[in-house]
């Protein structure tokens, strides 16, 4: 949870100053993005995120970047997950992407979402209520629950992510209570925006060197 100032001293000077410097890296790596991500789609099948429609939209996708191998998805009729699904793991299969395991799944839709948020992709507060809704709230709370970990997410290093989180909320039911460098309620939502898309982005950069 939040502080009484919504601080998080260490890290914030560092945080703003790197958001302007990496603007233009971070807009390439979302142009990059635009193209079908079959490991991601592949773990949010795998996590039960996915739709039969959702999959049949994925499959003329990709028939459109001339993945022929996906033409069975793009023409599914019946979007029934038991069928639709069986068809995306073939065409998966076709296309060498296999169905990663729940931890990798977790581990590769959190780095898709907090991308979104530090791309631009998502705004800041969108995107951390889908990782909530996506990863945390199904998964992550249980993982804390069940470890020995001091903060909610700890166990996957969101613990600083799900408390910017909370702090859209307390801004919010407290504006004349809470502040962030002095300013207070709807003033200084720019700066917990800044401060979530800092977390994001140092999330990626910690992942990526594991």
């Amino acid at each position: 949870m939040p502080t009484t100032d919504l601080r998080v001293a260490a890290q914030r000077e560092e945080q703003h100053a790197r958001i302007t410097v990496d603007a233009g890296k971070w807009a390439e790596a979302a142009d990059i993005s635009m193209m079908v991500d079959l490991a991601v789609a592949a773990a949010r099948y795998r996590l039960g995120l996915q739709s039969g429609e959702a999959l049949r939209d994925l499959g003329e996708a990709l028939l459109a970047e001339g993945r022929d191998e996906a033409v069975r998805l793009a023409i599914v009729d019946d979007l029934a997950m038991a069928d639709v699904g069986l068809v995306f793991e073939q065409v998966c299969a076709a296309l060498g992407q296999s169905i990663p395991s729940l931890d990798e799944a977790i581990e590769i839709v959190t780095a898709a979402l907090l991308a979104d948020i530090a791309s631009g992709a998502a705004e800041p507060e969108a995107g951390l209520q889908r990782l909530m809704n996506d990863i945390v709230r199904p998964y992550v709370n249980a993982e804390t629950a069940a470890g020995t970990h001091e903060y909610v997410g700890q166990s996957r290093d969101l613990q600083h992510l799900i408390g910017a989180y909370w702090s859209y909320a307390e801004l919010r039911s407290r504006p004349n209570e809470l502040s962030i460098d002095g300013r207070f309620g709807p003033d200084a939502v720019p700066l917990l925006d800044a401060q979530a898309i800092g977390f994001a982005r140092d999330w990626i950069r910690e992942h990526a060197e594991r």
